[in-house]
């Protein structure tokens, strides 16, 4: 495969500016050397989440693994790695997944290491986004897959084309030989894998059959924005009610939702979607895509407010 490049970010977090392009040979130099070891086993021991997340944002640099970017969101990719992440997170056994991945029937492991929390692990694999799907739908596909094959959940965030990933200090760090030479050992059958082509569309179609959004818990966390959009979510559902019937409508409230939460807003979109009788998660993930992708459009949370009120929904909140 060609050498993928990808940016890289200074930290702290805020920066959406790259600093520059590198490679995977790069980040397992990072990984595997000593500039972030004391910053990432002092990051293991501060136990307060707030903490730690303040920690990590400001101590360790970042990298989008998908591609080369002018600034840090999806409308400003240059072009695209050929590579998705897959992140796990709150693991029981890091080293039994990590044995797995590397031997997984479908696809070959580029770059895999420890999260710097330590209790995950961050899966870097090829994709061809040049085909049939995009980076979202192939994220989604392969997501299934895992969770089906190997009982975990993904983190969802990684559907994202500009999701970050934080480097840290792991010498255990396992890289394809293609990209450069490894510190460790690897056992041998993870090269001699018989690998089988991976069918996105069985697994997205496994999704369309069979996903089911459920109601987000109110917590102390949430907009007031957030909550309100829940509130009325909720009734919607308790009625089933039907705002997309006509398709200018379905645009509008696509638009609304990724101007007001960006990805967060694709699970609002697809339920307040599937009270449509012809209901398809794909599309309706496609048509999000494009709305997130054109930007800004004019069309505001409040187009959802006033579509449930013209459907008889109470909006007091």
């Amino acid at each position: 495969m060609k050498t993928p490049k990808f940016s890289y970010f200074n930290e702290p977090v805020t920066n959406t500016k790259p600093y520059k392009s590198i490679t995977l040979a790069d980040v397992y130099m990072v990984l595997t050397g000593h500039w972030f070891k004391q910053a990432t086993e002092k990051l293991r021991t501060i136990s307060d989440p707030d903490a730690n997340r303040n920690f990590k944002a400001q101590r360790f640099p970042f990298v989008t693994f998908s591609g080369t970017f002018s600034t840090r969101k999806e409308s400003g990719l240059i072009q695209h790695s050929g590579l998705i992440t897959i992140d796990f997170d709150k693991l029981k056994d890091v080293e039994t997944l990590k044995l797995q991945l590397l031997k997984d029937k479908h696809f070959e492991t580029e770059l895999l290491f420890t999260s710097p929390n330590g209790n995950g692990l961050k899966w870097i694999i090829p994709i061809n986004t040049n085909g049939e799907y995009n980076h979202g739908q192939l994220f989604d596909a392969i997501s299934r897959y895992i969770q089906k094959t190997y009982q975990i959940e993904v983190d969802k965030s990684g559907r994202d084309v500009a999701r970050i990933c934080f480097l840290c200090y792991d010498p255990d760090a396992f890289m394809h030989p293609r990209h450069g030479r490894s510190n460790r050992h690897w056992p041998g059958e993870i090269y001699t894998v018989e690998r089988q082509k991976f069918n996105p569309g069985k697994w997205l179609n496994e999704t369309n059959r069979k996903k089911d959004f459920k109601p987000v818990p109110f917590s102390s966390n949430m907009t007031r924005t957030q909550r309100d959009v829940e509130t009325v979510l909720r009734r919607i559902e308790n009625y089933q009610v039907d705002l997309t019937m006509n398709y200018e409508d379905w645009i509008r409230l696509a638009f609304a939702f990724a101007d007001e939460f960006g990805e967060t807003g694709r699970d609002y979109f697809h339920r307040v979607s599937r009270f449509y009788s012809e209901y398809n998660s794909t599309e309706c993930d496609r048509q999000f895509d494009r709305c997130l992708k054109s930007g800004k459009s004019g069309v505001t949370i409040k187009s959802f407010f006033q579509a449930a009120k013209d459907a008889g929904i109470n909006i007091r909140v």
